[in-house]
């Protein structure tokens, strides 16, 4: 190796679009750590990611992307390994794909496909179905449900109910099935206001819901699967909640608009009755609030956003290895 390059670092790249839009572009940024927001960017560049998903065991996460170089809007489903930092493995080829979420077990992924041809977002694309598709093999995609309009998946929980959302005009219906295609599709809420993100509880007996039947898009709980008297845990504003992995707290987003956006965290008890203790801001900034998950721990988020100063981003390298062909030679034996 005779030289190592520095090129530019993530910390120059500018967004191509602007706004919060479908397809603006934001570096991934893991914030290590909720409590200070220390961060550091993901080692893979910048474009339109989507719906990010962390694996059960924190190695991986599952996205959806515009392929490089692609102008025509369709996503794909893309995973990598934190860990291991490997090259991105591409999950879908075909139509418009997006929401992956992972199966308990971390070997599949169930996510909302359309398999149309020609351009258009996936939030454009009429007839998007759920299927799902082993992560670490070549096997074809499943197809495991087929309903009016378009189905969006948020939660895939430990005991197998596959929660999504069923988008039919301008409303939406929250419902569940099971890993298999034989299985029916059970309505969870279907309520006159819409509905958004849910997620299941860690025990599975509650589930966490953005809903505006308060009037602006709010963060509400009910018992799960069978829903009872609703309780909101927001005020202000609030979307795409998690529950912590000991369920004893669920995080939110409240959008500021230009004011930016706030991660929020309420303590909440599941015993006797649900109850919620106290609401708290975590993290502020500017986020692509879409795009985002809570690492299993607890203890940290990946999230879309803007590079700031204070932001532990390694520098891109390029490494030049001159003679190349000519030490391979060498070491092989070869021409002696």
């Amino acid at each position: 190796i005779e030289k190592i390059l520095t090129g530019q670092s993530y910390r120059n790249f500018q967004p191509t679009l602007a706004g919060k839009g479908l397809f603006s572009q934001y570096p991934l940024i893991a914030i290590t750590n909720t409590e200070t927001g220390l961060a550091a960017a993901v080692p893979i560049e910048p474009r339109a990611y989507r719906n990010v998903s962390w694996s059960p065991d924190g190695a991986s996460i599952a996205f959806s992307a515009l392929e490089p170089g692609s102008s025509s809007g369709q996503t794909r489903i893309f995973v990598y390994n934190l860990d291991l930092r490997t090259a991105t493995r591409q999950i879908t080829y075909t139509g418009t794909q997006g929401w992956p979420v992972w199966s308990p077990d971390g070997t599949r992924l169930v996510y909302t496909s359309s398999l149309a041809d020609g351009g258009g977002a996936l939030g454009s694309v009429q007839g998007a179905d759920l299927y799902l598709k082993t992560v670490y093999d070549d096997a074809d995609p499943v197809h495991l449900v087929e309903m009016e309009d378009n189905q969006y998946p948020y939660d895939w929980s430990r005991d197998d109910h596959i929660v999504f959302t069923n988008n039919v005009g301008a409303s939406s219906d929250l419902v569940w099935t099971r890993p298999d295609p034989e299985a029916s599709v059970e309505v969870y809420l279907d309520i006159d206001e819409d509905l958004g993100a849910v997620d299941i509880s860690p025990d599975g007996r509650f589930a966490a819901f953005a809903s505006n039947e308060a009037g602006d898009f709010e963060i509400f709980v009910r018992s799960f699967p069978t829903p009872r008297q609703p309780v909101q845990v927001s005020r202000g504003g609030g979307d795409r909640p998690r529950w912590s992995p000991r369920g004893d707290a669920i995080y939110y987003w409240k959008d500021g608009g230009a004011a930016g956006d706030t991660l929020m965290r309420a303590e909440v008890e599941t015993t006797p009755t649900f109850a919620v203790r106290q609401v708290a801001p975590v993290l502020d900034g500017s986020f692509a609030l879409g795009t985002w998950d809570l690492h299993p721990d607890g203890d940290r988020i990946i999230v879309a956003r803007t590079l700031r100063e204070e932001d532990d981003v390694p520098p891109q390298r390029y490494i030049l290895v001159v003679n190349w062909f000519t030490e391979l030679g060498e070491a092989l034996g070869v021409g002696r």
